[in-house]
């Protein structure tokens, strides 16, 4: 009888929200469809540039860039040169429409809304052509969309906060490393374990994400930083660990 219980019962939102083949099928045929029909724009030189060298030397040159971007350009070059990039860059567009719809049905939403919300993101054009354009939003936009999935996930996951910690820790890390000043997450996850009574967690988490930022960014280029050192829209102006 338990066990009958036990498989009757509601699935948590994170199980409902499991990636459907529909929706890959279409995110894998409009990804397709760019790859082959966009044209490659002109890319940031620099990016480039320090992708190549970074794939070559195993370091990146200084001063360097946002770190995340600058490793994905450099491991698509060494599967396959530009078409390795390309590649890397549709997977990136796909996990943008699964996450999108995750997203939805993890904060309560229809299934209806989560399918309209995966719709919009698939067909958008900003993130189709980037399909074949050299531009850090590629892996940005997953980025965030996972990190915000992760503090969604603190409040929905009461059984194993521990594990909320780790991953919340991982996906904020990644998000910091894709983009330095998305650090702000850090203050919202902090928040959301206070919130559930459980900051000592918050703050687990938020030194598990510092402390990925910080060996990624050593094992880039060599230093220990917390952000880049090209400055522009990150925190180069006097934040710590920038110069």
């Amino acid at each position: 009888m338990a066990r009958c219980q036990a498989a009757r019962r509601p699935a948590s939102r994170i199980e409902r929200a499991r990636y459907r083949p529909a929706r890959r099928l279409v995110a894998g045929a409009i990804a397709s469809i760019a790859l082959v029909t966009v044209r490659f724009s002109a890319p940031t030189p620099q990016l480039l540039d320090h992708a190549r060298v970074l794939a070559a030397t195993g370091r990146e040159p200084m001063p360097f860039f946002q770190t995340g971007y600058v490793v994905m350009l450099a491991a698509g070059l060494l599967l396959g040169g530009e078409r390795g990039i390309f590649a890397l860059q549709a997977i990136a567009y796909i996990a943008d429409v699964l996450l999108a719809y995750v997203l939805v049905i993890s904060a309560g939403g229809s299934r209806r809304a989560a399918i309209t919300a995966a719709l919009v993101i698939a067909v958008h054009p900003y993130l189709v052509f980037n399909v074949k354009r050299i531009v850090d939003n590629n892996l940005a936009i997953p980025a965030l969309l996972l990190a915000t999935l992760a503090i969604i996930g603190v409040w929905l996951d009461e059984a194993d906060r521990l594990r909320s910690a780790l991953m919340a820790g991982l996906a904020i890390g990644f998000a910091m490393l894709a983009r330095s000043n998305f650090a702000p997450l850090l203050i919202l996850m902090i928040g959301a374990f206070a919130v559930r009574g459980n900051w000592r967690h918050g703050v687990l988490a938020a030194a598990i994400a510092i402390v990925m930022v910080l060996t990624g960014n050593r094992l880039a280029s060599g230093d220990w930083r917390l952000s880049p050192s090209e400055g522009g829209y990150t925190f180069y102006p006097g934040f710590p660990f920038s110069k």
